[in-house]
């Protein structure tokens, strides 16, 4: 699956691997692309570093609202593994898509991500880049 959007292109990787009959283990990369110099994106290229907590807040808050998981009392998943320098998002036309493909291994919930809108993001996105782009409509 892929997302082309202005100068920026989202290649969705999923895989799947079983571990036995009954369990499975699954991976999910969203690697982001520049168009125009063929160029990978990295979490720190897109989102200001500076901001890294405040995000991992605000994620844990959105797991808490949208997926019902308080990652605080959890005991499989810790707040450390909200925001990591591997975490999987996708931009999207509307905003962008936080996928916790680390809740469904440990819960087997069906849809563990969420799309929050650049004007939500927007404080978090670093100034001049691709994405910073598409949240002020450039």
């Amino acid at each position: 699956m892929r997302f082309i959007l202005r100068n920026v292109i989202t290649i969705a990787i999923c895989l799947s691997v079983a571990e036995s009959d009954e369990v499975s283990i699954n991976f999910v990369e969203f690697p982001l692309f520049d168009l125009r110099t063929g160029g990978m994106y990295s979490r720190d290229d897109i989102f200001k570093p500076g901001e890294a907590n405040q995000i991992r807040k605000f994620l844990i808050t959105q797991i808490d609202n949208q997926i019902g998981i308080d990652v605080n009392e959890d005991s499989v998943l810790t707040a450390d593994d909200v925001w990591t320098k591997d975490s999987a998002f996708a931009v999207f036309e509307h905003g962008i898509l936080f996928y916790f493909v680390d809740f469904h291994n440990a819960y087997g919930i069906d849809e563990p991500g969420f799309l929050i809108s650049y004007s939500t993001m927007l404080p978090y996105l670093r100034t001049g880049t691709p994405v910073w782009n598409l949240a002020n409509g450039k």
